[in-house]
């Protein structure tokens, strides 16, 4: 049943294209609202999940943390002794992060303070930057300035891509020739 699932709610959503002539609200409406429907099961259930053993080690509840990590590795053999070891590597690494000796907010993340050897704001720089970076490679960078309802973004766009259309607002600046269409290749 569960593969059919996606297949029916994609017939069912292509079928409501057809209520007055697809130009009825529900056309949108019905998909986005339908999505809803996992989020409230989550939003629902959401208060029967365990807490973090990472957490409750930091908030000093370390039997309830133990629990946690037996059920969820075993209480038995070699699971037991896997369950024990890792409540003692978040216990050392809560330890760690409480003496101060390596910060742990997010402004020190950010901008790399107190930790020079571990070059920690250099890494969340690259990381955030290679987000911001993915989200405007390939087609969604095209797909965003095709759009030109943004007269400044339709500018700054041609800017970056000169054969798209957001170009058109400078006809002078920008000689598309067959550039673009060699990106299929």
């Amino acid at each position: 049943m569960a593969p059919l699932l996606p297949f029916l709610i994609g017939e069912l959503c292509s079928g409501l294209s057809f209520i007055d002539g697809g130009l009825s609200p529900i056309r949108w409406r019905f998909p986005v609202a339908f999505q809803l429907i996992p989020l409230f099961v989550l939003l629902a259930s959401v208060w029967f999940f365990p807490e973090s053993p990472r957490w409750l080690v930091k908030q000093g509840r370390v039997q309830e943390a133990s629990y946690i990590l037996k059920r969820l590795r075993g209480d038995t053999g070699t699971d037991l002794v896997r369950a024990e070891t890792e409540l003692r590597e978040i216990q050392a690494v809560a330890e760690l992060e409480l003496s101060d000796a390596i910060p742990t907010s997010y402004m020190s993340m950010l901008l790399g303070t107190k930790n020079n050897d571990l070059h920690i704001g250099r890494r969340v720089q690259l990381v955030i930057w290679l987000q911001i970076f993915q989200e405007w490679v390939g087609i969604a960078g095209v797909t965003i300035c095709k759009s030109g309802s943004n007269r400044l973004g339709a500018i700054l766009c041609s800017q970056l891509w000169p054969c798209t259309d957001a170009s058109a607002l400078r006809p002078d600046r920008h000689r598309c020739t067959n550039d673009l269409p060699i990106g299929w290749i």
